[in-house]
């Protein structure tokens, strides 16, 4: 019975094309890439900001592929998707370069508000803060967060932080402005 055979190995093909991640490790095992065999361009945009790609080890081009699906996932609403590339690309780049690392965190961040997920997001906010202390979109955005945790005073704190460091008086108004109204929630 030459089937019997054949039905276990047309499982299995079905059951690796079914599975998202069938090829991959499991994210809390994922190994080291080996280097990358071809060339990677020089540096990629990140939230406004240039990230060298030049030499880059093969995870951290991993985690900004990532970073890209996840992206479009965010574009297209779909923030459980887009939760999920970024925890992923975290892990490839395991916090080795603190710009990229900190644009990780909080885009998992904003991924985490989008879905509800205010606690995660307040705590992917601080650790982009802790890697990354002058991007001030970071301390903004936490400030939003700990608004929606009626953590009220905590969030006027990250706020005047934030207009005390921007430079832009268009957003500085706006902060004051996000200001007001928190403090009329109190």
């Amino acid at each position: 019975m030459k089937t019997s055979l054949l039905i276990p190995i047309v499982a299995l093909i079905c059951l690796t094309q079914a599975t998202p991640y069938a090829n991959a490790a499991p994210p809390s095992i994922m190994p080291a890439l080996p280097e990358s065999p071809g060339p990677s361009p020089d540096q990629v945009r990140v939230n406004d900001k240039r990230i060298d790609l030049q030499g880059a080890s093969a995870n951290k081009i991993k985690a900004v592929e990532l970073l890209n699906e996840a992206t479009g996932n965010a574009e297209n609403g779909n923030f459980a998707d887009a939760a999920r590339n970024l925890e992923d690309a975290i892990l490839y780049l395991n916090d080795s370069d603190a710009q990229l690392a900190a644009a990780l965190h909080m885009n998992l961040g904003s991924s985490y508000d989008h879905l509800g997920k205010l606690d995660k997001a307040l705590s992917e906010f601080e650790k982009a803060s802790k890697l990354n202390p002058r991007e001030l979109e970071i301390l903004y955005n936490e400030a939003m967060v700990l608004e929606k945790l009626k953590r009220y005073d905590e969030a006027v704190a990250n706020l005047n932080q934030y207009v005390t460091r921007q430079k832009d008086p268009k957003l500085q108004h706006e902060a004051l402005t996000e200001i007001d109204r928190i403090k009329a929630l109190k």
